[in-house]
């Protein structure tokens, strides 16, 4: 079954696609917080929970998504998933008001919550376990494409046409998706229970959830995330326009950076650092690069467009080490409960940085023009609270067992 053939990668490519539509869809909000506040007349904080309820529907399905992949398999579950999202995203486009937005981007999250489980397990069991470290790295690599995509695409759309026909087009892009998952995609086994495993899907789940080096790894997975998802997917852009007097394009530019960051140091974090067996190493030396970087786009004046770039693009880099958790927790669990573990992971690494985060972020910034702060100060505060969870996911990492031995010895 483990064969690299060309049909595998084929297979491997559709949900690849659905990750990248994933993050497509998710980054689309941020080039349209202007047209969006205007025409469903809400604030930042309406924003940041639009964004959010995005991530509470897909965190709390990705389980449920893990384990029907675990119990029916990639293929029925994910085209179910496409054309789900497909619809949402039509909901979305024609919402009349801010509750009926929010009801179809929950749905959207719902309908994307099995991109990654089956994305992961299909790398776990149609390609050789060498192989998974980089191909985890690749499917990674893809959503931050779809990301750096999203906002380099959708912002001249958006004003030419407004965001509820650049939506539309959106749903277009998922029906494409659909068709070439349902011919491409081949129909994988369906792993049956072993004397090492356990046999139903609550006991899997249950089994899951009281192992504590799991929510060590999803918990430092979400906090090296949240730079991604709090600066590149929502407040960087109005941030960059307000720091540096950037025009809309140009603070696009500098957030899609920090995503071909990602898309590059994913694969190559994830081989080298199994590779080498220097997964505490690389994970110490990414969170502290990032903690400066983040500081010296936050507090420091005057850089040029260049300098931005070039800060934004180790940003991305630095924080690709969210991926090596995910490497661990693949190593440490059996094949047969391989989608869930890696769902549980995935909704620990989405619940900081998004439930968390992005209304966090949104209340601060409020609450800094409440007291006639300067925007752009406002923005400084708030994004402030990023370099101070990297310093707790520091003290995680010496917690973390990332080796057999050190998980047989805890």
């Amino acid at each position: 079954m483990m064969q690299n053939s060309l049909k595998s990668w084929l297979s491997l490519l559709g949900p690849c696609i659905f990750a990248l539509f994933l993050f497509f869809m998710l980054t689309s909000i941020s080039v349209m917080i202007v047209p969006l506040k205007e025409d469903l007349k809400i604030g930042s904080v309406g924003i940041g929970v639009l964004a959010s309820s995005f991530f509470y529907s897909y965190s709390s399905f990705q389980i449920i998504a893990g384990l029907l992949i675990d119990k029916y398999g990639i293929k029925r579950i994910l085209l179910i998933s496409i054309l789900g999202v497909s619809i949402s995203i039509i909901g979305f486009a024609t919402a009349k008001d801010f509750y009926m937005a929010l009801f179809f981007r929950i749905g959207m999250g719902l309908f994307f919550s099995s991109a990654f489980a089956a994305a992961f397990y299909a790398a776990a069991i149609w390609f050789s376990s060498s192989l998974f470290p980089f191909i985890a790295g690749l499917v990674e690599m893809s959503a931050m494409f779809g990301a750096s995509l999203s906002a380099y695409t959708l912002a001249k759309p958006v004003k030419m046409f407004g965001w509820r026909y650049t939506m539309l087009g959106c749903a277009f892009v998922g029906i494409l998706i659909f068709v070439y998952s349902a011919i491409f995609i081949k129909k994988d086994r369906i792993f049956k229970s072993t004397k090492d495993t356990p046999p139903s899907i609550l006991k899997n789940l249950f089994f899951l959830i009281k192992n504590k080096n799991m929510w060590l790894c999803g918990i430092f997975a979400g906090i090296c995330f949240s730079p991604i998802l709090s600066i590149a997917t929502l407040w960087g852009i109005p941030f960059f326009v307000e720091k540096y007097h950037s025009t809309l394009n140009v603070a696009s530019s500098f957030t899609a950076t920090i995503f071909i960051g990602v898309a590059i140091g994913n694969p190559l974090i994830g081989y080298f650092a199994t590779k080498f067996n220097i997964y505490k190493p690389t994970m110490l030396a990414g969170i502290v690069i990032n903690i400066v970087l983040i500081s010296l786009l936050l507090y420091l004046p005057n850089f040029s467009n260049f300098s931005v770039t070039i800060i934004s693009l180790f940003i991305g880099i630095s924080s690709s080490i969210y991926v090596i958790p995910f490497i661990i927790v693949k190593e440490q669990f059996p094949i047969e409960i391989c989608s869930t573990a890696m769902a549980l992971t995935n909704v620990l690494c989405g619940f900081l940085g998004t439930i968390i985060f992005q209304p966090l972020l949104g209340k601060v910034i409020t609450i800094c023009r409440a007291m006639n702060i300067a925007e752009v100060n406002s923005y400084e505060c708030a994004l402030s609270l990023i370099p101070l969870a990297l310093i707790l996911g520091l003290i995680l990492i010496f917690f973390i067992k990332s080796s057999i031995q050190e998980r047989e010895r805890a």
